[in-house]
């Protein structure tokens, strides 16, 4: 059987989403794609978009179909069935990758017109935590482990949590796809010396910086507190959004230190925030219910050679391997001092490896990875 036509569903409507849909239609020219995004745009937690369906340029092979997901707070939203389903039979897919966790309703729904039309189904899961779940959850879930087959992987501990719950799908592990070439684009000097004197950064000042969610299990109140015990030249961003936004707002208005907390950012914008740091954080905290699953900022940081530090919550020793500074969660005096490690780590030969290794994290690399499973599983049967 050769592949003609596959539907691709994402529950988000984000720029990163469309630049890997357009990177599948430059790779897989000879396939038709049908990719499924929400109606609605949605909230993301640490970066703004203005992006308006009619302005992407992609390629003749890629079709985009809004679709209506019904939301959920803090968990990703669920396509409607109904929409699902019309889609899915007036597109007539080979088969059909679902960019969401292998147990979720998304996935429930997808399985059983996947049996129904006996059509291959892929899920694509963070998930590195074992939980109990409700005994209706626990139906749903004996159904997907029945007709659920293939899958991809965003880290190392997600296959072994599938072991307890007696789920041995064919998965590959591949790094979710990141939009490097936008975070490796330069900026004119002038630009991030304005953008410094904005903010009221001395040139010589160190900036450290977080971008992500405002909550606990993100170590943000570990990094504020490292930072006090740091150089007082020093500078602390944080970009994002969440309901510690209000301690940080306190926090910084009660420190003789700079703290600087601003709200989620567009790609553009982004890197130029980036592009101010002398190192990026990323202190996670491992709770019972959740774990550090990817960490994709530490992958644009990488991307603009940026020194990066994170905890040794779940997968971010992973993804930082041996170009940056890891410390046990929950240690500030480890987080102080692997920050000001960084500081004084940097040469253009660790530079050259950080950019090299977030091209693990990249779209093309996720693209490739990706294609290449779906084309070989079908020559295998």
């Amino acid at each position: 059987m050769s592949i003609k036509r596959i539907l691709i569903v994402y529950p988000y409507f984000t720029e990163n989403i469309f630049a890997i849909f357009k990177k599948f239609g430059e790779i897989e020219k000879e396939i038709k794609f049908l990719c499924i995004v929400p109606n609605k745009q949605g909230k993301n937690i640490y970066q703004s978009t203005d992006l308006k369906l009619e302005e992407i340029n992609l390629p003749q092979n890629i079709v985009v179909k809004k679709c209506h997901f019904f939301p959920r707070k803090n968990k990703n939203p669920i396509i409607n069935p109904f929409c699902f389903l019309f889609n899915f039979l007036k597109f007539k897919p080979d088969k059909i990758l679902f960019l969401d966790e292998a147990f979720s309703p998304n996935l429930f729904i997808a399985s059983v017109f996947s049996k129904i039309f006996k059509k291959d189904l892929y899920f694509y899961g963070f998930e590195n935590v074992y939980k109990e779940f409700s005994l209706i959850k626990k139906i749903a879930i004996a159904f997907i482990k029945k007709f659920l087959k293939y899958g991809f992987v965003c880290n190392k501990e997600a296959p072994e949590v599938f072991k307890r719950y007696k789920f041995y799908p064919k998965v590959k592990k591949v790094w979710w796809g990141v939009d490097i070439e936008n975070f490796k684009k330069e900026i004119l000097l002038e630009e991030i010396k304005n953008l410094k004197q904005k903010l009221g950064i001395r040139e010589n000042q160190k900036v450290i910086g977080y971008v992500g969610r405002f909550i606990e299990e993100k170590g943000i109140k570990d990094l504020v507190e490292a930072f006090r015990l740091i150089n007082p030249g020093s500078v602390l961003i944080f970009i994002g959004d969440g309901p510690e936004k209000k301690y940080l707002e306190e926090i910084k208005d009660n420190i003789d230190k700079k703290i600087i907390v601003l709200p989620p950012q567009p790609h553009k914008i982004l890197l130029k925030y980036y592009k101010i740091m002398d190192v990026l954080v990323l202190p996670s905290k491992t709770t019972k219910f959740w774990k550090e699953q990817y960490g994709r900022v530490l992958i644009e940081a990488m991307a603009n050679g940026i020194s990066i530090v994170g905890s040794d919550s779940g997968s971010i020793p992973e993804v930082i391997g041996d170009v940056g500074s890891i410390f046990p969660e929950g240690d500030i005096l480890k987080l102080k001092e692997a920050i000001e490690y960084e500081f004084t780590s940097r040469t253009p030969e660790k530079i050259e490896q950080l950019k090299e290794r977030a091209k693990l994290g990249s779209i093309e690399n996720f693209v490739k990875e990706i294609s290449d499973f779906l084309i070989r599983n079908t020559k295998n049967k």
